[in-house]
C-alpha cells in the first residue's frame, strides 16, 4: 500500500501518505535472495563426510549424492526416473525432460553429465535396490 499512496503523491493526487506509519510496525519483507554455493572445498568435503555417516534411508542417501554431484534441484532429483539416464554411454549423461524443469518453456531437454563417481553410485544403486525409493524405473537404465 505504501508503493501505491507514494505513487499517488508522485502523481499529486494525495498530498500524504497513510500507509507510511505501517512500515514502522509491520515485518520486513524477507530476503529472497539467492544462496551461495559451496565453494570451500574443504566444507563440502566435510559435509558429504558428514551425509555419508548419518542414518539415512538408501534412496535418501543417493539423493543427496546426486544432488552433492549434478547440482540438480532436489525436487528434480526427487523426480527422478533411471530411464533418463545413460550410464553406458562414452559420456554418461542424465536427460531431465523439460516438463519436469522450473523453467518448462525451455526449447530442449536439459542434459548434466554424470562423472564416474556418481555413475558408479547409481549402478550400484540400482542393483541393490532394484527400482524401490525416489526412482522406481530403475530397471530400464543401462548397466
Amino acid at each position: 500500500m505504501n508503493g501505491v499512496f507514494r505513487y499517488a503523491q508522485a502523481k499529486g493526487l494525495r498530498n500524504d501518505n497513510p500507509a507510511g506509519p505501517a512500515r514502522d510496525i509491520l515485518p520486513r519483507k524477507k530476503d529472497g535472495g539467492r544462496m551461495p554455493a559451496q565453494l570451500d572445498w574443504p566444507a563440502l568435503g566435510d559435509v558429504l563426510r558428514r551425509a555419508d555417516m548419518a542414518r539415512l534411508s538408501p534412496s535418501v542417501r543417493m539423493a543427496h549424492r546426486l544432488c552433492a554431484f549434478t547440482a540438480a534441484r532436489i525436487g528434480t532429483v526427487v523426480q527422478a526416473e533411471c530411464r533418463e539416464s545413460d550410464l553406458a554411454g562414452e559420456q554418461p549423461v542424465w536427460v531431465i525432460p523439460r516438463r519436469k524443469m522450473k523453467v518448462a518453456a525451455r526449447d530442449p531437454d536439459h542434459r548434466i553429465p554424470l562423472c564416474p563417481e556418481i555413475v558408479a553410485e547409481l549402478r550400484q544403486w540400482r542393483q541393490v535396490l532394484g527400482g524401490r525409493g525416489f526412482t522406481t524405473t530403475c530397471t530400464n537404465i543401462a548397466s
